[in-house]
């Protein structure tokens, strides 16, 4: 355990603290960059590296699936996840693209036609001292730019790590027994298996809603549809994924918050008995408002078949 961190703004939330690159990109060699937990601006002019620094990170918090690289510059429809760089373009430090003799796309790399390797690490520390690096490793044993040759694991370490170290891994021909032996219990071939524990040790929960909604955030430019956006990252029903005994112990705990703090608590759900024994005020939707009240003034059978379209719901009240 660390020293706790003075300047958190929120003890006991993990926040990022530290950022450590090592070749990625046209970035050569070991870079180390301090996170101030209380938030932190990158600026500076097109090209300058803005990308290349958040995309880093994304190698560290998404699934490959969410690893929308170069984001911010992609000017593709409604939201796409097409991007206009690739995992190899940062192991091997792609800095140049023409058209060969045959119009054919030809790319130059700084770490091109060797071996080669790249690091993310992202630190995080609550404000007590508990502190998690998460950690991923890319490398080529070869000259191959194929996606399929490049090779993967990833590091969860229970305290700050320096990539520095990694040298002497490198240096031993890439060997994982190497994690093994330095860094027992730390290492993750599958990726999904790193990232469920990540998210456990940082208090993301089990849901993988939170981390797209970072990668997101990430790049706001490429939210495209922003309907579509808060509907898929931000208004899950409150019961999603837990069973009936737990559903009714979310709602007495919503409820019980409710009446101790005079909080105001928006619901969205597709329930209709959720809708009637736990709100105290219901706006039926549907492309248009239909309804909106008390569940006795707005849960009949008129409002409802007009909302949707067919009669005899079960949730209906009688007037």
């Amino acid at each position: 355990m660390s020293e706790p961190t003075s300047h958190h703004p929120l003890p006991g939330q993990f926040r990022l603290t530290r950022l450590q690159l090592v070749n990625w990109g046209t970035v050569g060699g070991y870079k180390d960059i301090p996170i101030d937990p209380r938030g932190v601006l990158f600026t500076g002019h097109s090209g300058s590296g803005k990308s290349c620094l958040l995309d880093a990170y994304s190698l560290s918090l998404l699934p490959t699936y969410d690893q929308n690289f170069n984001a911010s510059s992609d000017r593709t429809a409604r939201g796409t996840k097409q991007a206009s760089r690739t995992l190899v373009d940062y192991v091997r430090g792609a800095w140049s693209e023409s058209n060969d003799e045959n119009e054919q796309s030809e790319k130059r790399y700084l770490r091109g036609a060797k071996p080669t390797w790249s690091a993310v690490a992202a630190t995080y520390e609550d404000g007590h001292g508990s502190v998690t690096t998460a950690v991923v490793v890319k490398w080529f044993t070869g000259t191959s730019n194929d996606v399929g040759s490049l090779n993967t694991t990833h590091l969860l370490h229970d305290d700050h790590l320096s990539l520095g170290h990694l040298d002497e891994w490198a240096q031993a021909n890439f060997a994982r027994n190497w994690f093994s032996k330095n860094y027992p219990g730390a290492r993750y071939d599958s990726q999904t298996d790193y990232l469920r524990e990540f998210s456990r040790r940082i208090g993301l929960g089990e849901s993988n809603t939170a981390q797209s909604l970072l990668g997101k955030a990430k790049a706001m430019k490429n939210v495209g549809d922003l309907n579509q956006f808060i509907r898929t990252n931000m208004l899950d029903e409150p019961a999603t994924g837990v069973d009936y005994l737990a559903e009714h112990d979310l709602y007495d705990l919503l409820e019980s918050y409710q009446a101790d703090s005079g909080a105001t608590i928006v619901m969205v759900t597709h329930d209709l008995s959720a809708a009637r024994y736990h709100a105290s005020k219901v706006l039926v939707l549907n492309r248009r408002v239909h309804g909106y009240g008390s569940p006795d003034v707005v849960m009949t059978e008129e409002c409802l078949e007009q909302a949707f379209g067919h009669r005899h719901h079960s949730h209906a009240l009688s007037v």
